[in-house]
């Protein structure tokens, strides 16, 4: 699907492998000492491509986007000299640990497992790792708690561009988009549709909810509810945003940063999201971006908004000014050019 221009300008290379989570792999696992992880996408038909690549290129820098990748640092040190750098765009343990709580006892005390082995292999990469780019302050902050090594740990911001012109959006209209393979999501879009969308309705009929993504209508009891729409396809993700008004994002698990979020700033949406929401995002509440942590009070901060169509431009335009300040695309570049001239 990437075109043979651009091909040839990176010298992309693609491997085609299993990385599928079967009931006998996670059994068999449990007799191991390793993550489930690294049994899942550590696989030598891509150390046979990465070598081969080493030889031919010998690179300066090696850079391990996600610890699923970083799984072949060992490669890069018995066949290059290069410096290795790992892009942490979560802490990843944390997120098993979160969904375990919400588990019945056996998925549970799985879980749990798979989270200390998980928590020991990503210590070894922050550790290995010549230095961490992390997405997300609040992430190098979490390792430091951990005892990881972060003295090489720096932060490199997602990067984004402000459009030149913003589409009219359905006023007062509500929309998210997310996949719903993720938990998280899932549990997100279950409690704002019974605990949060009831009393918005009840205050106002003229509200609209409209929730996209692979998987939503696998979401059982919310297609029904008056005022939700459910959109099954969602061919362009950027036009779907930008005909709709606010961003609720009702997520109580997580790690890194929601890059959608930023997205949505960009472009001119609201934000309405839980703390955990925010995380890893230096945007302020009630400047940026509206916070509520709980039903009643998500319900209280889109319905107030709804009726002050000029704080809502205000922070409407803060949000986009903090994107051009924080995640501009040249700003970001000059720093990584920067850090790798360093490497």
């Amino acid at each position: 699907e990437v075109g043979a221009e651009y091909r040839k300008k990176t010298k992309m290379e693609a491997v085609k492998v299993d990385a599928s989570l079967s009931l006998a792999m996670a059994l068999i696992n449990l007799f191991e000492s390793r993550s489930i992880q690294e049994k899942r996408f550590k696989k030598k038909e891509v150390s046979d491509k990465l070598i081969k690549v080493l030889k031919t290129e010998n690179p300066d820098a090696v850079l391990f986007d996600d610890y699923r990748t970083a799984l072949y640092m060992n490669e890069v040190r018995e066949h290059s000299d290069a410096r290795c750098i790992y892009r942490s765009v979560n802490i990843e343990y944390t997120l098993m640990e979160q969904r375990s709580e919400e588990e019945g006892f056996l998925k549970k005390a799985y879980l749990k497992l798979q989270a200390g082995r998980l928590k020991r292999m990503e210590a070894q990469i922050w550790e290995s790792a010549d230095g961490v780019w992390s997405i997300s302050d609040d992430d190098i902050r979490e390792a430091g708690k951990q005892a990881w090594k972060t003295d090489k740990a720096l932060h490199l911001p997602f990067s984004i561009e402000c459009p030149d012109q913003i589409r009219s959006a359905r006023d007062n209209s509500l929309f998210h988009l997310g996949s719903m393979d993720w938990e998280p999501n899932i549990r997100g879009i279950l409690w704002f549709c019974h605990e949060v969308w009831p009393k918005i309705r009840k205050a106002d009929e003229k509200m609209e909810l409209h929730l996209g993504g692979r998987g939503i209508d696998h979401v059982s009891g919310i297609s029904q509810m008056k005022g939700v729409t459910i959109h099954t396809e969602v061919p362009d993700a950027e036009e779907f945003c930008e005909r709709f008004d606010m961003l609720i994002v009702p997520l109580f698990s997580g790690s890194g940063t929601r890059i959608k979020i930023l997205q949505a700033m960009a472009r001119g949406n609201l934000v309405i999201s839980t703390p955990i929401g925010m995380r890893g995002i230096s945007a302020a509440k009630n400047k940026h971006y509206l916070e509520a942590d709980n039903g009643s009070e998500f319900a209280q901060r889109i319905l107030e908004i709804a009726k002050d169509p000029e704080k809502k431009e205000v922070l409407k335009k803060a949000a986009q000014e903090f994107i051009r300040r924080v995640h501009d695309p040249d700003s970001v570049g000059e720093k990584l050019k920067d850090l790798l001239t360093q490497a």
